[in-house]
């Protein structure tokens, strides 16, 4: 019998990528639900006998650490695999102090995941572990030459090893092949490959055939990089096939990004460069994100879900960009969406707020808002909610029962640690010291 996995993420792109980047099947796994908030996830672990979670830390109503301490106190014999955007030390300690068996980081590494869900299943059921055999995947990520070589002897092949990839919803040559990820298929053959008329080109974006043959040492690094190759369909769509690698420029990447206080230029030159490494695209884009004060996206697999070729991404780029340097300072204007804003945060300063949340149900540009408060009240977002979060507390602590961890989340600080390093540092009190010297 398969195990039982659910994914939590309050990002559906993130949940979508996951959910077709693994090789379910290949691991003897069944999904059998993803969640956008952790009381949804909690409330089927309860009713459901769910053996892995996969879940992310920063999500409402209360965080993946939190949703972890939950689910251990249902059933301590369910397994836990964190994925999270911070590469914080702090975080990655407390996921192995509930017990985590791996912490990976966005964007997901697909095979990083695949070894945490094997480890998972070993712990879960040991026979079955033995039964889920080392695939080539597995053997290419390890680069173990030895036993990758015995495999593809198996398989019928030896030197020469051709290589070649595509995006495409199923296979596209009949040789070896392997699925790598979301739509990403790599084969190998003896012999070259070549595209003929018999191909129906109406089941792959992009197809990359490797010009040359690749001896046995060589064969993981090109097999990786050959996955990059294919979408250079993504900058130029009228190709479909591909004889030459992508190439990631630097350098270019540097010119670039300090352009960005310069949206026509960076416009300019990036019609006028030979750019073709997804990657590259990827990278620009979470740069300009970065900029503009967002959160950057995942990968390139969430770059391609928003976007159809280079120019939509360029476009979005520049207006990006714009929204940080043309922002409209209309006085009458202002003050009322200052007035809005205050109104807003003031009513649901307990939930998840971010300048993204904000914007979408203000219909304001989340730029503006930071650079709004920020004007008019001298402290950005996170420390304006910190501030009512705080004063709040003080009141609860004072006037109520509560316990202090309660308190906490009723605040907005689904982290204990975290409420109680920002309540220190705001009143030079721990809560309890503080409730205490209340009361005398």
């Amino acid at each position: 019998m398969s195990v039982s996995v659910i994914i939590v993420d309050d990002e559906p792109m993130v949940i979508e990528s996951i959910k077709w980047g693994i090789e379910w099947e290949s691991l003897d796994a069944s999904l059998v639900g993803t969640f956008t908030d952790s009381i949804s996830a909690l409330e089927f672990i309860k009713n459901n006998p769910i053996q892995i979670v996969i879940t992310d830390i920063d999500m409402p109503p209360f965080n993946g650490l939190v949703l972890c301490s939950r689910i251990l106190n249902i059933n301590p014999n369910i397994q836990l695999i964190i994925i999270s955007g911070y590469a914080d030390f702090s975080y990655a300690q407390k996921s192995i102090h509930y017990g985590a068996i791996g912490y990976c980081l966005k964007p997901i590494d697909y095979d990083e995941l695949s070894l945490y869900i094997k480890k998972a299943i070993s712990r879960i059921s040991p026979e079955q572990a033995t039964s889920i055999s080392q695939d080539f995947i597995e053997l290419i990520y390890e680069n173990n030459i030895a036993l990758l070589s015995t495999f593809l002897q198996k398989q019928g092949l030896s030197w020469p090893y051709y290589i070649a990839s595509s995006i495409s919803s199923q296979p596209v040559f009949s040789s070896f092949s392997r699925r790598f990820g979301l739509n990403e298929y790599i084969y190998l053959s003896s012999t070259p490959y070549v595209v003929s008329k018999e191909h129906n080109n109406s089941v792959f974006k992009g197809v990359y055939l490797h010009p040359q043959p690749v001896c046995i040492e060589d064969l993981s690094e090109a097999i990786i990089q050959s996955l990059y190759y294919p979408y250079q369909y993504f900058f130029a769509p009228q190709n479909t096939i591909f004889t030459q690698p992508a190439i990631y420029y630097d350098k270019l990447l540097v010119q670039a990004k300090s352009l960005f206080p310069h949206p026509e230029e960076l416009k300019k030159l990036l019609h006028s460069s030979n750019v073709n490494h997804i990657s590259w695209a990827t990278d620009l884009y979470n740069s300009a994100l970065r900029y503009v004060g967002q959160e950057p996206t995942y990968s390139h697999h969430h770059l391609l879900y928003q976007f159809t070729n280079f120019d939509d991404l360029t476009d979005k780029i520049c207006l990006l960009l714009h929204s940080k340097t043309d922002i409209e300072w209309d006085v009458s204007c202002t003050n009322r969406n200052f007035l809005k804003l205050i109104k807003y945060i003031q009513e649901n300063f307990t939930t998840d707020i971010s300048s993204q949340t904000l914007a979408e149900e203000l219909s304001l540009n989340a730029c503006y808002i930071g650079q709004l408060l920020k004007k008019e009240t001298g402290t950005t977002l996170p420390q304006y909610l910190n501030e009512l979060r705080i004063n709040y507390a003080k009141e609860l602590l004072i006037t109520t029962e509560m316990g202090i961890n309660e308190i906490g989340e009723t605040c907005g600080y689904q982290d204990y640690f975290y409420f109680i390093k920002k309540f220190k540092k705001n009143t030079g009190k721990t809560p309890s010291a503080f409730r205490q010297e209340s009361k005398i």
